[in-house]
């Protein structure tokens, strides 16, 4: 049995699938395959993957553009591994990524899922910011404050056991699908840490994080499914980043909605939509603060 497996979901980046590639074949630990998974591309992915003369790199194709859940759970099921591990199309894995989250993991209990890593993010080539790796997660309520880099499935390992328990990642979630197989892992294991960055995390534009309209629809739907299994701050802030879509999408009753529950899940989060209202100068587009509040007033009654 091959003791890794690095899935890599990609959609039109043909132009950085190089780079990601190499860095997995510059580990340190070199019991590993690479299945490429296509996700419906337009610019002739095979061909870049044909490009090494290497048979550990396996190609499999969506005929259309299924989504990343979709093109993950391809790979979870193409995957030969005793270990899965994740790597979006456009970062990197350190040399040592795979060498020291297998070592973890083999040396935990067999109630462990996985390991998780620390990671740097890139922006033009350039390290913009650094996050850590909390040393053990056991539940939602263990979320540091940067949820969105630490909950990411981009440097999750995984017993390629676990997937008959938890299952695999919701098709139906296009944003924060990666917080929501956490959530499903936590249901049943826990994760550990391995607080060094070994991920490489790559900012531009274009990425999935910052199109409101999937955001919306995404979060949407991962807060009417997982809402109950979230601590509060949590809720707050995924309603905030709604709310804050909205708005740019000038849709302000819905804003306004998001807001009021986004307040009423966490009060301190007022000064977060005040600030974002008054300092982004957007109190003259509509009659948003008024409605939010008014709504934020009336706290007898509605979900957070």
């Amino acid at each position: 049995m091959i003791a890794a497996s690095v899935v890599v979901p990609t959609y039109n980046r043909a132009d950085v699938l190089p780079r990601t590639l190499d860095s997995v074949r510059e580990q340190t630990f070199q019991e590993f395959e690479i299945v490429v998974v296509d996700d419906g591309s337009t610019d002739n992915i095979a061909a870049v993957v044909d490009q090494y003369p290497d048979d550990r790199i396996r190609y499999v194709s969506h005929e259309t553009n299924r989504g990343p859940s979709a093109a993950r759970n391809t790979g979870i099921r193409a995957a030969e591994g005793k270990y899965v591990s994740f790597l979006d199309s456009d970062d990197e894995l350190k040399p040592t990524f795979l060498e020291r989250s297998i070592e973890t993991l083999r040396a935990e209990s067999a109630e462990c899922a996985g390991t998780f890593v620390a990671l740097e993010r890139y922006r033009d080539g350039e390290v913009i910011e650094t996050h850590g790796a909390t040393p053990v997660m056991a539940s939602p309520a263990d979320f540091g404050p940067s949820i969105e880099t630490e909950a990411r499935t981009g440097g999750l390992t995984v017993r390629a056991s676990v997937f008959a328990d938890v299952g695999t990642f919701d098709e139906r979630i296009a944003y924060m699908d990666d917080v929501a197989f956490w959530v499903k892992l936590l249901r049943e294991y826990y994760l550990v840490g391995v607080d060094e960055p070994l991920y490489r995390y790559h900012s531009h534009d274009g990425q999935l994080t910052g199109n409101d309209a999937e955001k919306i629809e995404g979060l949407t739907t991962f807060l009417e499914t997982y809402h109950h299994e979230l601590p509060a701050s949590y809720r707050a802030q995924y309603r905030y980043i709604l709310g804050k879509s909205h708005v740019r999408r000038r849709e302000f009753l819905n804003a306004a909605l998001e807001f009021r529950k986004s307040v009423m899940a966490d009060p301190r989060r007022a000064r977060d939509v005040s600030r974002f209202l008054f300092e982004k100068g957007k109190l003259q587009l509509s009659g948003v603060p008024s409605a939010i509040s008014a709504r934020v007033r009336r706290r007898d009654g509605g979900r957070d």
